[in-house]
């Protein structure tokens, strides 16, 4: 391995959190590396390139940021993480990587993941991101990879409440609809997947990065995002608390022209109920997701 030395390096002015279970630490190291994430992408807007002294030839400490993020885009780089450990960050200029590698130092092996793929950064990045190593935390362009919302979004003091994790779904659903929306205007179509419905996944080839920097792939509750359109009117949704999908699919086929009134009842009082966005503009959604 060409970095072993990753995997000894200590910074001891971040202490352990002992007594704490392994989602409170991945918790707090999730919060720092979303603080760095945003820096790193406020740099870049402002510089058009991400910092960093050699791209993409090594991950280094988040430290080493500190002469380009400090004080302008970040008050104070972390020290360490939870495991008394530096942060680690990589880019090869156009893509960009921070992340902790929990407690069995997963790291080490980050480079190599990425070093030896023989097609190029993009598919070393899906791989990397598919299997981080167990208990680490890891943002790649943006996108927390391998862990649930409680992880990455959650409060200090444990799981979201199925309020907070409706209103994660809505922030994304808009931001999906948005991207949508915008793809229609310069195609004088909405995107057209299926005859019916599909995993709104498959969108972010079209979106992602010119309509939507990051597409979010899955709900407050870890599930897909689902996507209808028959290129004149589209609908994105969530299956919400209980994870039944009533769409709709005899209700929504190619030759629909207008969506059935049945899909779209406004605020429910079914706390599960699915989370709708018609045309960019949420049509169903369980009550207080909005507030």
């Amino acid at each position: 391995m060409r970095h072993g030395f990753l995997i000894g390096l200590v910074v001891i002015a971040g202490p352990l959190w002992a007594g704490d279970d392994l989602d409170s630490l991945q918790r707090a190291a999730a919060e720092d590396i979303r603080m760095i994430a945003e820096a790193v992408h406020r740099f870049a807007v402002a510089n058009n390139y991400y910092p960093g002294r050699s791209p993409g030839s090594e991950f280094v400490p988040v430290e080493t940021l500190r002469q380009d993020l400090v004080p302008e885009y970040l008050s104070v780089v972390p020290a360490a993480d939870p495991w008394s450990r530096t942060y680690w960050y990589w880019t090869n200029g156009e893509h960009f990587i921070v992340g902790s590698g929990g407690p069995e130092a997963a790291e080490g092996t980050w480079h190599d993941v990425i070093e030896q793929s023989p097609r190029g950064p993009s598919p070393a990045l899906e791989s990397l991101c598919s299997s981080p190593g167990k208990g680490s935390v890891l943002l790649i362009d943006g996108r927390f990879c391998a862990l649930s919302k409680d992880i990455t979004h959650g409060p200090p003091t444990g799981a979201l409440t199925d309020q907070e994790r409706g209103a994660l779904s809505m922030e994304d659903l808009r931001a999906i609809t948005v991207a949508v929306m915008a793809y229609g205007i310069d195609n004088n179509a909405y995107p057209v997947l299926t005859d019916g419905v599909a995993g709104a996944e498959v969108l972010r080839s079209l979106l992602e990065p010119n309509y939507i920097r990051i597409f979010p792939l899955s709900d407050g509750w870890g599930r897909p995002y689902f996507y209808w359109s028959n290129g004149k009117t589209f609908l994105v949704y969530s299956t919400g608390g209980d994870a039944e999908d009533r769409l709709y699919g005899s209700s929504l086929q190619s030759d629909v022209e207008v969506v059935p009134s049945s899909i779209c009842n406004g605020p429910s009082r079914r706390p599960g109920a699915d989370i709708i966005f018609r045309n960019g503009e949420p049509c169903q959604w369980p009550e207080g997701a909005l507030d």
